[in-house]
């Protein structure tokens, strides 16, 4: 319902503005991934309200989808799944960092996290989404520089509160989990797990 009440959005913007099919095309995608994107965190916020880790699951969400937006990763075979696979995966990664506050060295989840990442980048990134390769060397050399950045950036802030910030400890655990779960996501692991999840989710709903 979603997709095709975008894909009438996107006609019909398309046709105002004067835009042939590769253009709509383009629009479209671009207006999918932004209504997804916006209905994923909402969602991954309300559940993760009801079960108490919220602002856990948020946060693990929120670090995952920055470096995802340039290094890419695995996808289910439509937009809603791949909300449901993220609500899944951060609320339960939410539950996780809860249940690791306070019995685990945040230190030690970000050194081997951001290596597994710095690897996971040179091995794998930019991963591309279905349907949309990048057809570009330079946009594609572009994303796997902002993708090792990222990493950089996020495991010098990381470390830093590692060691300097207490009170920051169970989002730190879930940050590193969301980072986590994305460089996974970037490897052919990752890409089977989420196509085992889809096609449970595809099951589900012919049996539903």
């Amino acid at each position: 319902m979603l997709e095709r009440w975008i894909a009438n959005k996107a006609t019909v913007m398309a046709q105002e503005l004067g835009y042939d099919d590769d253009k709509r095309e383009v629009l479209q995608y671009s207006m999918t991934i932004l209504s997804t994107t916006i209905l994923g965190f909402l969602a991954i916020g309300l559940v993760g309200a009801l079960v108490g880790v919220a602002g856990l699951a948020l946060t693990a969400g929120l670090s995952a989808g920055i470096l995802r937006a340039y290094s890419g990763g695995a996808h289910a075979t439509s937009p809603i799944r791949c909300n449901v696979v993220g609500v899944i995966i951060f609320i339960g990664i939410g539950l996780v960092a809860k249940y690791l506050n306070g019995w685990v060295e945040p230190l030690w989840l970000v050194i081997p996290i951001a290596l597994l990442g710095f690897g996971s980048i040179y091995l794998y990134a930019p991963a591309e989404a279905p349907g949309k390769p990048i057809q570009s060397m330079l946009k594609r050399a572009t994303f796997r520089r902002i993708s090792f950045s990222l990493m950089g950036f996020w495991t010098g802030i990381a470390g830093f509160l590692a060691v300097n910030s207490m009170a920051l400890d169970g989002f730190l655990v879930a940050s590193a989990l969301g980072i986590c779960w994305q460089s996974i996501s970037l490897t052919p692991a990752g890409h089977g797990l989420i196509g085992f999840l889809d096609k449970g989710l595809q099951f589900g709903n012919k049996i539903s």
